[in-house]
C-alpha cells in the first residue's frame, strides 16, 4: 500500500472511496471488522445516522 500523510487515513470499499483523518478510519475499520461488516456498511451507516440527527435538529427549529 502506498504512503498517505500522518493525519490522513484512506477508507475504500468500492464502490465508495473516502479519505477521513488517520484516526476516523481506523475507528470505522475496527467497527466494521467488530460488526462482521464491510468498510461501506459503516460508512452508510454513519451517514444515515447523521442525516437522521440533522433532520431531528431541523425539526426542533421549526
Amino acid at each position: 500500500m502506498f504512503q498517505l500523510p500522518k493525519k490522513t487515513g484512506e477508507l475504500r470499499d468500492a464502490p465508495i472511496s473516502v479519505r477521513v483523518r488517520k484516526s476516523v478510519a481506523q475507528k470505522v475499520k475496527k467497527m466494521a471488522k467488530d460488526n462482521n461488516l464491510s468498510v461501506a456498511d459503516v460508512i452508510e451507516h454513519l451517514v444515515e445516522a447523521v442525516f437522521e440527527n440533522l433532520k431531528k435538529h431541523e425539526d426542533k427549529k421549526k
